[in-house]
């Protein structure tokens, strides 16, 4: 346990540290010095460690991953130590984080988390969370109207550009060129005689661009929606621009499941190459969104008016003066990102759920997992000993039954999608035939080539036999 929790804490020194230099406002937060022995939910873990870790983890993850099913090694089996403890230690070090009906319960509190603030101010929301992490670009302006929701923002400058370019811009570019390297490589059909060129670049810009653009009409259908008829709906139906923001982030959520789909499609079933695709993809969706805040996204409101208002259409009750009138066009670029965060959010989370799964079937695994963490008999361990009323024990049952069947549900699913692209090329061996002369022809990416160009395959400029040595006579 003592090399996860070290790699966790040096991670999170770093990004203290680089988001000091970067956004300022570096303060002493004490620690307490002492364990954690309160349970903290699931989307409390998340939405603390997600920018300052997880995500950095995952991309290692992506990486490392990619790195051992191309060219393999076992000195690689080392990082998988690096990549646990950034994603997993906020979880692994949380006192009972595997008791069974907790974690159930834990699920359901994530979805709340990931749907709620978008009917009113909900100071625990992914919406909330979404922009307190944007505001760190764009800080906050100065005006107020006086709302609750205006609490949470501080009083926070807009970072400098430059110093803001070299450790959100520059590095993250720096990463793309080097996934942008691999990707243009493995596409190359190296070593294959006789070969036909293909449109790697237009592939990768397709993949990044297609659920961006999806969402974007999504959305453009939806402000039409939601100003003209959520308004009169809202009398009898308080719940409709909840409705109108579940039904974009759906959508994201279908959009980008799809788009996963189709790069497995374009680059011919193969898990190796879609997996490059998918990170070049990733980072490539990344420098574009911070670009664009960066440089060309205002600073924001203190409350959440403008987020509840293209939800529910009132525009008019926001206080926020003529500023109204261009508020909705920013609001607009702003969802279509929010609709990406989202969607990678909403996968991120599950895949770090369902990971857990094997374990929290694991019987007595809380008691172990006490043991590790506390050194404790298990006949001190009292997580099971508390003292509920019927009714609680109800509820916790009822929700228990509830999330349990939506949560192998979506495992199911996603499973499915992740799984039926590995069998799908005994359906569709070739899927270049079906653009076969077209202007989409070569978008598609060959499979099963031979790429061996040594031996008896190597070109004749390349010597693959001991030449003979020439005589050498120094008497005439």
């Amino acid at each position: 346990m003592a090399p996860l929790f070290e790699v966790f804490v040096c991670q999170v020194y770093s990004n203290s540290l680089l988001m000091d230099l970067t956004f300022g406002g570096a303060k002493y937060i004490s620690t307490g010095r002492g364990f954690a022995i309160t349970r903290l939910d699931f989307f409390t873990l998340y939405s603390r460690f997600v920018n300052i870790s997880i995500y950095s983890g995952f991309q290692v993850f992506f990486m490392l991953l990619f790195a051992i099913i191309s060219m393999w090694q076992p000195a690689l089996l080392w990082f998988w130590i690096t990549v646990i403890s950034m994603c997993f230690a906020p979880f692994i070090f949380n006192p009972h984080q595997f008791a069974f009906m907790d974690f159930f319960i834990d699920y359901k509190t994530f979805i709340h988390w990931l749907f709620s603030g978008n009917t009113k101010y909900q100071k625990e929301s992914w919406a909330n969370f979404v922009k307190s992490s944007r505001s760190r670009f764009t800080g906050y302006k100065s005006k107020t109207v006086d709302d609750i929701s205006e609490d949470s923002g501080h009083d926070s400058k807009k970072a400098r550009f430059w110093n803001v370019f070299f450790a959100e811009l520059f590095l993250p570019f720096c990463v793309f060129l080097f996934n942008f390297t691999a990707f243009s490589f493995i596409n190359a059909q190296t070593g294959v005689s006789d070969s036909t060129p293909t449109s790697a670049v237009f592939r990768l810009l397709l993949v990044t661009f297609l659920p961006i653009f999806l969402n974007s009409i999504v959305l453009f259908l939806l402000f039409w929606v939601s100003l003209f008829v959520v308004p009169g709906l809202s009398y009898c139906c308080k719940d409709a621009g909840a409705v109108i923001a579940f039904i974009a982030h759906t959508f994201s959520v279908l959009i980008y499941l799809l788009d996963f789909e189709l790069m497995w499609f374009l680059q011919g079933w193969n898990f190796t190459r879609t997996l490059i695709l998918l990170i070049t993809c990733i980072n490539m969706h990344l420098i574009l969104f911070k670009v664009f805040t960066t440089i060309f996204l205002t600073r924001e409101y203190k409350n959440n008016k403008a987020h509840l208002a293209w939800w529910n259409g009132k525009w008019y009750n926001t206080g926020m003066g003529w500023s109204i009138i261009l508020q909705p066009i920013r609001e607009y670029f702003v969802k279509i990102m929010e609709s990406s965060y989202f969607a990678a959010d909403f996968f991120l989370g599950h895949f770090l759920l369902f990971i857990q799964t094997p374990i929290i079937l694991l019987p007595f695994i809380d008691y172990w997992h006490t043991m590790v963490l506390f050194w404790m008999n298990p006949r001190s361990i009292i997580a099971h000993k508390r003292i509920l009323t019927r009714k609680q024990r109800a509820l916790r049952s009822r929700i228990v039954s509830k999330y349990f069947s939506l949560y192998f549900v979506m495992l199911g699913v996603l499973l499915f999608m992740l799984i039926a692209p590995f069998f799908a090329g005994d359906f569709v061996s070739s899927p270049q035939e079906l653009l076969e002369g077209t202007l989409f022809e070569g978008i598609f990416q060959p499979n099963n080539q031979n790429n061996n160009d040594t031996g008896p395959n190597a070109p004749s400029t390349i010597l693959t036999t001991t030449p003979t040595l020439p005589t050498f006579r120094t008497v005439a």
